[in-house]
Formats: C-alpha cells, structure tokens, sequence
C-alpha cells in the first residue's frame, strides 16, 4: 500500500461507514466472548494505520503489529506507543505472551496464511481468543482483490479447516455484512471493469452523509442479529477460536 492509500485510510477510518459498522461487530464479539480482564494482553496483528487498534483501547492495552514502518507512522499520529514491526510469518513476539489476538482483515494479504495462524497460536497463552475477519467467496475475487494486494478470499468451511490445523478450536463461525451482499458483490465486479484503473479499483466510494449513516444503521441491525444466529453468507467471514486450555 502506498503512502496516498495510508492516507485515505488515515482520514475515513473512524467515520466511513463500513469501518464503522465493522467496529461494532467486532466490539461485539470483543465484550461477548473475549472478555478481555485487567491485567490480559491483547495484540492487533495487521494494525494498519490503528483505527482497530485505538478502537480496542476501550478494552485494555493493546499491542499493534504491521509489516509496514509507513502503517506504524500512523499509528503513532493516533497516538499508539505500543508497537512492534513484524511480518505474521515470523512474528517477533514472545511465545505464550498475549490473551487474546485479533486478526481482522489481514490473513487474505500473507501469502503462508497457515504459517501465520500457526505463529499466531504460538504467541497466545493457552486459553487465548483469537479474532479472525476476512473477505468471503472466492468467487468474488476481483482486481480490486489484486489491486488490495489480497491472495485469496475464504468460506467459513475453509477458513475453520485452516485454523483447526493450527491447533484452535473454533468457538463461534459466521458470515457477516449480509444486507449489503448483493450490491457489494455488483459493486466489486463493476469495479473490475476498470482493471486500468487502479484509483477507481481502490477508491472509497464517496457517499453523501445520510447515506452514510444509513447504511452503519444497517450494519448495526445486523450486528443486533449476531449476538443470537449465524449468517448464512456475507461479504466477509468472522470466526472466534481458542487456543486449547493445557489439561
């Protein structure tokens, strides 16, 4: 991602409404099954410019990890001190070290995902959470998914057979930002009709600001559904694991 891209991210995370209304889902899942306790360390792995990780700050301190020097620039304009630069292949984390890891949109971006869930189980304690979004349906995969530097999209089924691999137990698996499936899925392929493009592939599509907040409404009734049912499908998949208590 480049510096113009960081930017962008910079400036709409905290108001657009599809990082909005991601937050809630997450904070959802945070205080339902996480629960984090004083004294537990928690660590954003993929921070990016540290919208997520600010957000989680409600929770306790937080640990935020990116490849990119240019990423934890902007974190620290947010005011992040806990930071650390390392690729999720080899994480430059202590074993055994943190409660609980949230991995929200980046598993799609690392070429040896299964490396990067089994490093991710190494670093938690046993009992840890770990929090995973990403892109759903590989059939959605579009230049837009290039141009975003993504490897791959997911199925629940799949992602669960990853993770399961790496030693999890899966706690709770479900599709998510189901209302809006079918005009983001026109959207991502309308998009690749300007495969030249790539401001066009990458841009946030401007929205005036009643839509806007119509739309983080929607994702927040949608939120509401989760607390009780999984979705059938979604343009992103959201699972909790655990690493296994020692007997």
């Amino acid at each position: 991602m480049d510096h113009q891209e960081f930017e962008r991210n910079y400036r709409i995370e905290t108001k657009y409404w599809w990082n909005v209304g991601r937050f809630h889902i997450i904070e959802t899942f945070t205080k339902r099954y996480i629960r984090p306790k004083e004294g537990h360390r928690m660590v954003d792995l993929g921070s990016g410019t540290g919208a997520t990780t600010l957000w989680l700050q409600k929770f306790g301190p937080i640990k935020a990890v990116d490849e990119s020097p240019l990423a934890l620039s902007y974190c620290r304009r947010r005011g992040l001190k806990d930071l650390t630069r390392s690729d999720l292949e080899r994480i430059k984390l202590p074993s055994g070290s943190f409660n609980a890891a949230f991995a929200l949109d980046i598993l799609e971006h690392i070429r040896d995902d299964r490396k990067a869930l089994r490093e991710i189980h190494r670093i938690l304690k046993p009992g840890g959470k770990l929090l995973i979004t990403a892109p759903a349906y590989q059939w959605l995969f579009s230049e837009h998914d290039e141009v975003c530097h993504h490897y791959r999209r997911y199925t629940l089924s799949g992602m669960t057979t990853k993770v399961e691999q790496a030693g999890f137990k899966v706690l709770r698996k479900s599709y998510c930002i189901m209302f809006l499936f079918f005009p983001l899925a026109a959207l991502l392929h309308f998009r690749s009709l300007f495969k030249r493009d790539k401001k066009i592939m990458t841009s946030v599509v401007p929205l005036p600001s009643w839509l806007n907040l119509l739309l983080i409404g929607l994702l927040y009734l949608e939120n509401l559904l989760l607390r009780f049912l999984d979705l059938p499908f979604g343009v992103s998949v959201i699972l909790l694991a655990e690493k296994p208590p020692k007997k």
